[in-house]
């Protein structure tokens, strides 16, 4: 038995976790990385050992909590403290300081970036970038820098000359990590797009280019050019034709370089000290990271917002498609199906015309008959279009009113008796004696109407239409089954037996017309009422379809 179902059915099943998925093994593997990071970062701390221009940990730590979930700031704290108390080990209360305002910072970077920014999308558009930048580079970096120059300042001997100096130090260095790092966490993780071959070759070309230029910045080239700037453009190309990874991959490329070559003694941009200098250099890589974000952020807006057209466009060519479709199928039905009818009252009207006073009082009777049945089946072509127009404008008018479905079905079951006995064809009902639900009662007039019209026109002589009528009281669910013993469905139509002007290739039994109307008005109009139409095939030996749609007690 093969069973369709129109409607939505939602499927679910809990996924394994995996091993190195557990809570607290990623939060080790978290705390043991952020450890790693801050400590080479300390390598290039020159006037305050625990305070360094560099600080790419406060950008993975950002990055890790928007990804893992803010749950694992106490990766932070150990991390933090654990690092402070392995180069002063007596400090316990600065080490307290340090691991506070660093864990606050991720914290509170992560959490607005969640509120207000799109969470880990916050790279997709402009205006999310920018909340990026002003929340957790700009202003996170603050509690940080605030909360490690109280601790110092309360736990050793500094001017505040000294002070102002290490909170500047301190904060560019945490600004330029989120700004460069937190990308790079979170792209390089979620994007699963592959490049094309030509966007490799394009990427490959530009890194060679970034890293050219990145040289000269470093010095290893050229000693006297100041060529910072000459990175600008460099980076602008990565970010309209790499989009957001391949901008964050050339920051990360440019700031190795240009770090590298600040250490060695070629100073970007000179200052008294070696740590002035390499701060000018951070705060220069701050500004043309936030300049390439925001350009990356633009441009993935456009080609985001370029798909939605060409989506929004292809869905409506396809519907224009399919309306030119329906339009002929309807050309088609209407020249097939009036053709017959109109020819024979033509014919049926030449020959009253040509023979009036031959005809008798009987023969005129059989004449009008045909004339009354040809009219029958034109009239019937239309009201079904009419209907079908109806089932799709439905949604918008609907109106629930109580009624006694037991008795609805009565009542068509009695409208299409006449056809089914002409052919022999018992219709047996089983329902309740009354049934009183709030529904839209011509729509379920409308339903059982055309699944009893179906039934009995593929049904064969001297067969029986079994009509089903149940209510679920629990799930509030009218349910009409119609089971016939006709052909069934052929397989190659299971697909399509709810569109609109499909025939069937099985013909009626007895030559009735078919419309390829009856079901898709159906389907429209369980769709409407908030309800579903499924049929069981057993090619052979009958089709059962059941209508199943909501109600009000």
């Amino acid at each position: 038995m093969q069973t369709s179902e129109i409607g939505i059915r939602n499927t679910g099943g809990e996924i394994p976790r995996q091993p190195w998925r557990h809570p607290i093994l990623l939060g080790a593997i978290f705390a043991a990385i952020y450890f790693g990071v801050a400590r080479l970062s300390l390598e290039l701390a020159f006037e305050q050992a625990n305070t360094s221009a560099v600080w790419p940990a406060s950008g993975l730590a950002i990055g890790g909590l928007l990804l893992f979930g803010v749950r694992f700031w106490p990766a932070i704290a150990v991390g933090v403290f654990a690092l402070t108390l392995t180069i002063e080990p007596l400090s316990v209360g600065k080490a307290l300081f340090f691991a506070t305002g660093n864990t606050l910072e991720a914290v509170l970077g992560a959490t607005l970036i969640n509120r207000y920014a799109g969470g880990r999308r916050c790279l997709r558009y402009a205006s999310t970038v920018f909340r990026f930048i002003i929340f957790a580079a700009l202003l996170a970096p603050l509690v940080s820098a605030a909360c490690a120059t109280v601790g110092i300042a309360i736990f050793e001997d500094k001017t505040l000359g000294q002070l102002g100096e290490i909170f500047s130090t301190w904060y560019t260095g945490n600004m330029a990590g989120v700004l460069v790092f937190t990308p790079l966490v979170i792209l390089w993780s979620t994007l699963r797009s592959p490049w094309s071959r030509a966007k490799r070759i394009e990427g490959l070309i530009l890194f060679a280019v970034l890293i050219l230029i990145g040289q000269t910045i470093g010095g290893l080239l050229i000693t006297d050019w100041p060529c910072a700037y000459l990175a600008i453009p460099v980076l602008l190309w990565a970010a309209i034709r790499l989009g957001r990874r391949g901008t964050v991959a050339a920051l990360i490329v440019l700031t190795i370089i240009a770090v590298f070559g600040n250490v060695r003694g070629f100073e970007v941009f000179p200052g008294d000290s070696p740590n002035l200098s390499l701060l000018y250099l951070q705060i220069f890589l701050s500004v043309v990271s936030m300049m390439s974000l925001v350009v990356a952020g633009l441009v993935s807006e456009l080609r985001l917002a370029n798909e939605s057209l060409e989506n929004k466009i292809a869905a409506r060519t396809h519907r224009l498609e399919e309306m030119v479709r329906e339009k002929d199928d309807l050309m088609a039905i209407a020249a097939h199906d009036l053709q017959a009818p109109l020819a024979g009252m033509r014919n049926l009207l030449q020959l009253v015309q040509s023979r009036p006073e031959t005809l008798s009082s009987s023969a005129s009777g059989r004449v009008l008959h045909e004339m009354e049945t040809a009219t029958d089946s034109m009239l019937a072509l239309v009201s079904s279009l009419l209907v079908a127009k109806r089932a799709e404008e439905l949604g918008m008018h609907l109106t629930v009113a109580p009624c006694d479905a037991a008795q609805l079905v009565r009542d068509m079951i009695r409208i299409h008796r006449p056809v089914a006995e002409a052919k022999r064809i018992d219709i047996i009902l089983d329902a309740p004696e009354e049934l009183l639900v709030s529904t839209h009662p011509e729509s379920l007039a409308q339903i059982a109407s055309n699944l009893l019209s179906n039934a009995v026109k593929y049904s064969p002589v001297g067969s029986q239409v079994d009509v089903r009528l149940r209510v679920s009281e629990t799930m509030r669910t009218l349910s009409l089954e119609v089971h016939d013993e006709g052909p069934g469905i052929r397989p190659d139509e299971l697909e399509t037996v709810f569109q609109k002007f499909r025939r069937s290739k099985n013909q009626p039994t007895s030559g009735e017309s078919s419309h390829g109307i009856g079901l898709y008005i159906v389907d429209k109009l369980c769709t409407a009422l908030g309800g579903t139409i499924r049929y069981s095939d057993r090619e052979g030996d009958g089709s059962s379809f059941t209508a199943s749609v909501p109600f009000r007690p």
